[in-house]
């Protein structure tokens, strides 16, 4: 859950466009953290991913 929320805030933040933070979104790390454009099919693409991965997760820790 903590894991989607974070994909998602940083995804939602990418609607809000102050000088400041635009700034720091031309620097490379600033794009690799924060991204550039928001965009809708990424919402469902992380829930996928996190249910993967909490699934993965599971089946791990129950096989030993």
């Amino acid at each position: 859950l903590l894991a989607l929320t974070f994909s998602w805030g940083v995804e939602f933040s990418q609607l809000y466009h102050a000088s400041w933070l635009d700034a720091v979104r031309t620097t490379l790390p600033g794009r690799l953290v924060l991204g550039t454009t928001f965009n809708w099919p990424d919402l469902p693409a992380y829930a996928v991913g996190v249910m993967l991965g909490a699934l993965a997760e599971w089946r791990w820790r129950t096989a030993a």
